[in-house]
């Protein structure tokens, strides 16, 4: 099955849980909402089946007990470079000494991307696929990439190559096949759960529209 993420959760818990026992605050998601982005309205209630890789345009808010989800592509490839954008110092605000992450799946170009920030600074970041090889690498290792890093080895010509067990028989992967596993490693550290293992309808999230100017809005250029 191939697999899309762009979302990001912030979190003041060790251990949210939010695939088992997450309760939805929709008033706290508006509000969430109106300080990221306040020329979104409420459009109605969705799920992390919608909101962990929008395609509409819309904005998803998960709201939950010491813990926010945001499902939004462009606010999501907004924290891959090696410094905390907006969006994070925004959740830092809402969630004071907050860790965040921020997940990047795209299977159909095996495109992997992790980042992740602790009180609002850039603590690990790192990023690759199979046209453009590994683009970003920042920071050290994470405890959740120590099991995966264990399967790799280096060629002579300097490539790195991942040996996994797959039903008995080992099989080599480049880092854009193996990518996804490191995501999947870190999500569960968030979730409770890996990314690829939990009902994503469960997760309840609102989603929001853009606002539509009225012609004489328009007009007037407000």
């Amino acid at each position: 099955m191939g697999w899309k993420a762009a979302c990001i959760v912030a979190t003041t818990t060790d251990k949210p849980l939010l695939s088992k026992i997450a309760h939805h605050d929709h008033e706290l998601a508006d509000q969430v909402a109106t300080q990221i982005a306040p020329s979104y309205l409420f459009h109605r209630q969705s799920s992390f089946e919608d909101g962990c890789y929008p395609q509409n345009g819309n904005l998803y808010v998960g709201a939950y007990h010491h813990s926010i989800v945001i499902g939004d592509i462009a606010l999501t490839n907004s924290c891959f470079e090696e410094k905390a954008p907006p969006i994070i110092s925004q959740l830092n605000q809402l969630l004071p000494n907050c860790c965040c992450v921020a997940l990047l799946l795209h299977s159909v170009v095996n495109l992997y991307g992790y980042a992740v920030f602790h009180n609002g600074k850039p603590v690990r970041i790192r990023a690759g696929c199979a046209d453009d090889g590994e683009y970003l690498n920042f920071g050290v290792p994470i405890a959740e990439e120590l099991p995966l890093d264990a399967k790799a080895s280096t060629t002579p010509t300097g490539e790195r190559i991942w040996t996994v067990d797959i039903q008995g028989t080992p099989e080599e992967f480049d880092h854009s096949s193996i990518g996804e596993e490191y995501v999947f490693a870190i999500s569960k550290r968030f979730f409770g759960e890996q990314f690829d293992q939990f009902d994503h309808d469960q997760l309840t999230m609102s989603e929001y529209k853009l606002q539509k100017k009225s012609f004489l809005s328009r007009l007037m250029g407000k």
